[in-house]
This record gives structure tokens, sequence and C-alpha cells, in this order.
């Protein structure tokens, strides 16, 4: 098995991309994973990056080991790199997910800006968003509301007033209101309960009529 330290150069922006690689080949084609590197081999084409092996380890811990100081805070906020995770667990940003919580850095921020530059919005892509900012924003504002209603006291009479309305309802939960369902009792463990959902999980489906192994 080998185990190796590698560099991806953008022969035409000059970006690189420091990881790590284990494999039992070493022409298996393997040009990284990062999610901004994929994304740039897009833009790009792969034909437009040069990967390099920097440094062979003898086992798989000296190798993270010295990603691990090469791909550092600092390494991952310079402009010039597509590294978004800390070195030396394997590029997983479940694992670094800590790192990125509360507020960018003005490095960051400016490698995003740097990263949009020049993406060009279209009209029908302005207008799905506008669509989807009014619909999440009257979502949020419903449910708000009917959360603080739901947590509202309510009175005797309003109570009654509730119940009242709901008798004889039709419509997709009508079922479920306004019926009086018959109560029976299960012969195995002696529950009471509606007849549909005691015919489900009673009678020759009740757990204590069943011999266990």
């Amino acid at each position: 098995m080998h185990y190796y330290l590698y560099e991806i150069k953008n022969t035409v922006t000059n970006k690189i991309y420091i990881g790590v690689h284990e494999t039992s080949d070493l022409n298996d084609g393997y040009m990284g994973s990062g999610k901004i590197l994929i994304r740039a081999f897009k833009k790009y084409g792969k034909s437009k990056f040069i990967k390099t092996i920097l440094e062979m380890f003898d086992n798989k811990q000296s190798m993270y080991a010295r990603e691990v100081e090469l791909v550092t805070h600092n390494f991952i906020s310079r402009s010039d790199t597509y590294n978004i995770a800390l070195g030396g667990s394997g590029g997983s940003m479940a694992a670094n997910r800590k790192t990125f919580q509360g507020p960018h850095s003005d490095a960051t921020k400016n490698k995003i800006s740097a990263r949009n530059l020049g993406r060009i919005v279209t009209q029908t892509e302005k207008e799905k968003r506008s669509q989807e900012y009014w619909v999440n924003r009257d979502k949020i504002k419903h449910t708000a509301h009917l959360t603080t209603l739901a947590k509202m006291p309510k009175s005797v009479a309003h109570k009654n007033h509730i119940s009242n309305s709901l008798i004889g309802r039709t419509g997709p939960l009508s079922s479920n209101f306004g019926l009086k369902r018959e109560k029976i009792v299960c012969p195995h463990c002696g529950k009471i309960g509606a007849t549909n959902t005691m015919s489900r999980w009673h009678f020759d489906n009740c757990k204590t009529s069943k011999v266990w192994p």
C-alpha cells in the first residue's frame, strides 16, 4: 500500500489543493475529492490541472500527521487554495464542522467573494429566488402565527366552540372528527380501545398472544 501527500495546481489560476491519498496503485488517476476542487474541474476541465506527489509515507498515521502540519486554518483561509477542511481527517467536513461555526474571517469572506466574481445570474434564476423568498417568508409567518395561537390559553367556552365546530366536518380529516368509535377489549392483554386500533395491534396481533423465541 502507498501513502502520499499531493498537490493539485490549476494552471490557469495557480490555485492549489493539498491532500493525501492511500492506494495500491500509484497510477490510479486519483485527483482529489474536495467539493470546491471538483467544481473547478467542471469549470476549467481536468486538463488544466497538474498533480504532483510531494511526499511518500510508510503508514497512514504519518501521512495524516503531515497533512495536519500543512493544511491549517491559515492555509484554508488563503484565496489561492481550494481546501475547505483542516488536514488530518481525510478531508471530512463533518469532523471539522465546529471549525466553521460562527462569523467568517475577512480572509474567508474575500475567498468567497473571489469565487463568485464574474458569476452571471440569469433573469429566470432571479425570479425563482424571488418567488422562493416570498413563499418561504409567508410559510414562516403563517407557522409562527399558528404556533402563537396554539400556545395561547383557551377558555372552556373556546374549547367547546372548537369541539362543536369539528362535529360533522368533511374533508381529508373527517374520519378523525365527530366520530365516536366503539370500544372493545383485547382477550389477551385486557386493553380497551377503539375498534380500528385494537384490530390492528391486538387480538390475533397482540404481543401477549405470541410465543417469542
